[in-house]
């Protein structure tokens, strides 16, 4: 998959985008971590080798196979956030949702309502993607110019991706507690930033962080406002986090 992706960019000199389609959550109320990180580190690597804009799929309904049950749920609007979130967080920079209104089954699958749906009615999905997208596009003033250079995964299951290393600027002083650490950089600027992604689709957390002795102060962006908050660091750092949510300092 990495040489796909790795040939169509050299195929293309640059000059088009990396786009890749999961959708992570199950019938059973599962969630598919492993798929989705899997998908998103290597879209990640290949797209900063080769300076190339990432872009991916979100799931926004449920489907199976023609005449039988659902294999993946229709999703709450916990998990269309933390797709979202997830995928900022990878240095995504183009977000699609699959699917946005209905369509008549194509014969191999059969769908869920979309957040449209045949009548061109809104339903609940809808109304989830338009509490999200605001948020998506708070944090994306600043994300657009960043590159994602290290992602680690925190708790005991990493979903077989990086745990944090002993000399990241930041750990977790919870260490059962499943987040997304993303270190990011402005290309431009070179100014650093840490995205905290919560991976748990059904709580909200408060996740302990324990900055680098050298870092004093950080500033925290407020989701639904867009302004920047300045606090000091000594001892743990709480970053409090919706279920799926995500926080950028």
């Amino acid at each position: 998959y990495d040489y796909i992706l790795e040939d169509w960019a050299i195929l293309t000199n640059g000059n088009s985008e990396l786009m890749f389609d999961v959708y992570p959550f199950m019938q059973d109320g599962s969630t598919n971590y492993n798929r989705l990180f899997d998908s998103l580190d290597v879209i990640r690597r290949v797209g900063l080798e080769h300076d190339v804009n990432t872009a991916g799929c979100i799931q926004t309904i449920g489907y199976g196979p023609v005449g039988g049950p659902l294999t993946n749920r229709i999703p709450y609007e916990s998990d269309i956030r933390y797709q979202n979130m997830a995928y900022l967080a990878y240095g995504i920079k183009h977000v699609a949702y699959w699917k946005y209104s209905a369509e008549e089954a194509n014969g191999m699958e059969d769908y869920s309502d979309c957040p449209i749906d045949k009548n061109g009615n809104p339903t609940n999905t809808y109304y989830y993607m338009q509490r999200i997208n605001p948020v998506v596009h708070t944090l994306g003033k600043t994300l657009i110019n960043c590159d994602a250079k290290e992602v680690y995964i925190t708790g005991s299951n990493t979903y077989g991706q990086k745990a944090v290393p002993s000399g990241f600027f930041v750990q977790t002083a919870n260490s059962s507690q499943s987040l997304i650490l993303s270190y990011l950089q402005d290309k431009n600027t070179g100014r650093n930033y840490l995205m905290v992604v919560n991976n748990n689709l059904s709580a909200s957390v408060t996740a302990p962080l324990k900055f680098a002795s050298g870092i004093n102060s950080i500033e925290i962006l407020n989701n639904d406002t867009g302004a920047w908050t300045t606090s000091s660091v000594s001892g743990n750092y709480n970053v409090n986090l919706l279920p799926g949510g995500a926080a950028l300092i």
